[in-house]
């Protein structure tokens, strides 16, 4: 499996996210490709995130880390 990372949009800085999604933190996907993990995304969060990343995002852009791992 390959770890994929998604962040959040500023929306949701003064909005609660309904799965925790916050624009300091990402969430960690592990699947088999993008496209599995854009469905694993989809499937918890519909279309509520903003990015998707192949590598882990800088802690000193996203200060709260990985917020969820999503298997």
């Amino acid at each position: 499996m390959t770890k994929f990372y998604f962040t959040f949009g500023q929306k949701y800085r003064n909005e609660e996210h309904p799965a925790g999604g916050h624009p300091d933190g990402w969430f960690t996907v592990k699947a088999i490709d993008e496209d599995d993990a854009w469905k694993k995304m989809m499937a918890l969060c519909g279309p509520k995130w903003s990015m998707c990343y192949s590598v882990e995002p800088d802690k000193e852009l996203f200060p709260r880390g990985e917020l969820k791992v999503i298997e």
